[in-house]
């Protein structure tokens, strides 16, 4: 039986009603990046901010029988001061049949496999210019499958120089799930939420604060 999300109120996170925050769109984002999307009713994604490479918003991590393993998508090479909305995706290796073969690995005998991953091969190899774009679509795809209908979603092209909406509440953490490979290693916490999504459905939500 799945752990349930009894330890949810110990989190003490809470709604900041009426407010935003900004982020950056992330491909397949780890669960504290929902759980900090939870916290607002509306969620401005930056698309003209200028990318930084820490930032690492073109990959994301996922949970196999080896451990843990990052799965990257290349870019191409391109000026320092370019946009986040202007940096291409690189083609030249097949980068798209590698996450999916490690996807499958990881998560073929998971609950819900069957239900998610004709899906995310779509996005994957749809060949989308812009990684923005990847992004954007992975995002909005994780909302619809887990069924958050109250956070409203909206992109800003504009160039914002700063942060206008502070993070109050950051939550470090979501509550322990059952992993597919619980038995061969202790929690993983901030893995992709592809992980919870393969373990727990459309209940992956109950594990987010505030969804």
């Amino acid at each position: 039986m799945y752990l349930r999300a009894r330890n949810l109120n110990k989190l003490q996170h809470r709604k900041v009603v009426n407010s935003s925050v900004n982020l950056l769109p992330r491909l397949f984002g780890d669960t504290t990046y929902f759980a900090r999307m939870s916290l607002y009713k509306e969620v401005i994604l930056l698309t003209n901010s200028r990318f930084r490479k820490q930032h690492k918003v073109n990959a994301y991590t996922i949970l196999g029988v080896n451990g843990t393993q990052t799965l990257t998508v290349p870019l191409e090479s391109h000026r320092n001061d370019l946009c986040y909305r202007d940096v291409k995706i690189a083609y030249h290796e097949p980068w798209a049949s590698k996450h999916l073969h490690s996807i499958r690995s990881a998560y073929g005998n998971s609950p819900y496999f069957e239900h998610y991953f004709d899906d995310i091969r779509y996005l994957l190899e749809k060949k989308f210019v812009y990684i923005v774009d990847l992004n954007i679509a992975s995002l909005e795809y994780i909302c619809n499958k887990i069924k958050i209908k109250d956070l409203v979603i909206s992109i800003d092209h504009t160039d914002l120089k700063a942060q206008n909406n502070p993070i109050e509440v950051i939550p470090s953490s979501i509550p322990e799930y059952l992993q597919v490979w619980t038995g061969k290693h202790t929690f993983v916490p901030n893995l992709s939420i592809i992980d919870l999504l393969f373990c727990h459905g459309p209940e992956s939500k109950t594990f987010l604060p505030n969804f």
